[in-house]
């Protein structure tokens, strides 16, 4: 049988997930890669500003859907654009590049999301129809079983009925006695 990837994950977020699962993910995720990406910027400062987004922003969309995603992408984008990208510590974008930069990066997210979040909805929808195909397989195989085991009853009462053909009095009908004892 095939395994699917993150199936156990899948399994467990069929059911489309609430508002505070999907922040308290995206929050997390966030979070985690903040928290690396000032580890790398204290080891080597100016690095590239984006690669931490794309697995943060892959995870959560795997487990709690599209909107954590955005989620992701909105948060870390909008920290690296006040921490990172020159002028730091403002809003501000001191040429062009950086806002070209900024602004590809956000597509290249968006694209991601997109293609994360298809995948995720058709590995549900596969998963949901191997769990029904699993289902139906049990519901036939029971049948089948019931069948047979029909079938073995009715083979026994055929035989019974054949042992008790004419001259065996317990098939034949009782004689009312028109007399009393």
């Amino acid at each position: 049988m095939v395994k699917l990837v993150f199936s156990d994950v899948l399994k467990r977020s069929q059911a489309p997930p609430g508002f505070l699962v999907e922040s308290v993910t995206a929050l997390v995720a966030i979070g985690l890669a903040a928290g690396s990406r000032l580890l790398l910027d204290r080891a080597f400062p100016n690095l590239v500003l984006y690669p931490l987004v794309f697995p943060a922003l892959t995870i959560a969309t795997l487990y709690a859907g599209w909107r954590s995603g955005l989620m992701v992408i909105f948060g870390c984008q909008t920290l690296i654009w006040y921490f990172l990208v020159p002028e730091r510590n403002s809003f501000r974008v001191d040429n062009l590049s950086n806002a070209l930069s900024l602004a590809f990066a956000t597509a290249a997210q968006l694209l991601l999301l997109w293609f994360v979040a298809r995948y995720r909805a058709q590995t549900v929808a596969l998963s949901d129809a191997l769990t029904r195909l699993t289902q139906q397989a049990e519901t036939n195989r029971l049948m089948q079983e019931q069948e047979l085991a029909l079938g073995e009853s009715r083979r026994n009462l055929e035989a019974i009925y054949q042992a008790a053909l004419p001259g065996d009095f317990r098939l034949r009908w009782p004689r009312h006695r028109l007399s009393g004892p």
